[in-house]
């Protein structure tokens, strides 16, 4: 080897007397040559005061089982014990001693039930599936006698019956049946004649609205000769063609108040503006037409009566409460109430004295009743009205009388 590579620092040690390494057999001469030995184990260093170490450590070795046929005579001899213990893996199993063992629970003997077998008059479920919902046939004889049966019974019913009404018709010579008779009042039977008259009103208010000339329908008219005078002045004609009639939504009402039965028919105008249309039958059964009711006439229009002036002897209107209170109308000493037109474009106020009849009156138009809130829907009312304080506003009208809860008067 190049002188170069030699290290000074790192070579191989020298030989000691202890080192054995290659020559295993020299340790014992009673191992064989098939013996695998380990090496063995450097010994620790001792202290210089100690005593020399008298007998050698050999390595860790593995003794196979001898071989019978050896001829080593070592193997006669008896080999030492090893200072630790070796087990042998050699394939065999590990079994428990059985004097020790503890014998486990006896086993449960399951119960033996005799067998049963099945009835003979059982049906098979599978049989019983097959036939589910199949229809059964009846044979004939079945057939003519159920039919005879019911053949029977209702022959022996018929003949039966007149034993039985003769039996149901005897009755106590004293017995006397008597039928309550249903006495209508004069109101009851008038509204009962008019209830069923309604085209014959559809008519009568068609003949009314399409007519140019007073006389034209004024014989149609409740006291025609009374107010032959005002209706002249102040008819207005319609300009409704003669052709129209009262639409299919036409309603007709009957009503009843203070012993005046009228009939009440509601519609619409050609231009959709509403209609309402009073009709009453005199004495001889005739339907006439109440001109004052169903034109609202009133003897002051509201353009006066927004000015306080005109004849406020007889107003027709919509009244409901209000609340306009002034110095003239305190609220301490009066009751305000709006009355609108009846078409509802122009309105004024009106004024009744708390506490007064005429303040009952109206009162009750709205009464609901004792827990339930006034009813402030408006009423058709026809009233007599007069004027108010000089400090009233135009407007203010004070009511001098509850002429009629409606626009039609007894």
């Amino acid at each position: 080897m190049d002188s170069k590579m030699n290290d000074p620092n790192n070579h191989v040690p020298e030989v000691s007397p202890g080192d054995v390494w290659g020559d295993a057999h020299a340790l014992h001469p009673r191992i064989s040559g098939s013996t695998a030995i380990l090496p063995p184990k450097r010994p620790k260093p001792r202290p210089k005061n100690d005593a020399p170490e008298s007998r050698i450590d050999c390595g860790l070795r593995i003794d196979p089982t001898p071989d019978p046929q050896s001829t080593d005579p070592a193997a006669d001899e008896p080999a030492p014990e090893p200072d630790f213990e070796v087990q042998e893996i050699n394939g065999s199993v590990l079994r428990l001693d059985h004097q020790n063992a503890v014998e486990g629970p006896e086993k449960v003997k399951a119960a033996e039930l005799p067998f049963q077998p099945r009835p003979a008059k059982l049906k098979d479920r599978n049989a019983t599936d097959r036939e589910w919902g199949n229809s059964k046939q009846f044979g004939l004889r079945w057939i003519l006698g159920i039919s005879l049966g019911v053949a029977s019974l209702i022959i022996g019913g018929v003949m039966a019956l007149p034993v039985i009404n003769q039996s149901n018709a005897t009755r106590p010579p004293d017995t006397h049946l008597e039928v309550d008779q249903v006495v209508l009042s004069d109101k009851d039977r008038r509204m009962e004649q008019i209830i069923t008259r309604q085209f014959e009103a559809e008519q009568l208010f068609r003949s009314f609205a399409t007519a140019s000339l007073v006389d034209d329908f004024l014989p149609a008219i409740r006291n025609a000769p009374q107010l032959d005078p005002i209706i002249r002045a102040n008819h207005h004609p319609t300009g409704l063609s003669k052709d129209w009639t009262p639409g299919k939504d036409t309603t007709w009402t009957v009503n009843h108040r203070d012993q005046l039965v009228y009939g009440t028919l509601s519609g619409k105008l050609p231009d959709y503006s509403p209609f309402r249309a009073y009709v009453v039958q005199d004495l001889n059964g005739t339907l006439l037409l109440d001109w004052k009711a169903t034109t609202a006439y009133s003897t002051a229009s509201f353009d006066e009566l927004a000015k306080n002036l005109g004849d406020a002897s007889e107003i027709r209107g919509l009244i409901h409460p209000e609340a306009f209170y002034t110095l003239a109308y305190p609220e301490s000493a009066f009751q305000c109430y709006q009355l609108d037109s009846f078409d509802g474009m122009q309105s004024i106020w009106v004024y009744t004295g708390k506490d007064g009849e005429t303040d009952r009156q109206i009162h009750k138009l709205f009464k609901s009743g004792g827990i339930l809130p006034l009813n402030s829907q408006p009423k058709r009312i026809t009233l007599s009205l007069k004027s108010g304080p000089a400090d009233s506003l135009p407007n203010q009208w004070l009511i001098d009388q509850l002429l009629h809860p409606e626009w039609i008067q007894p």
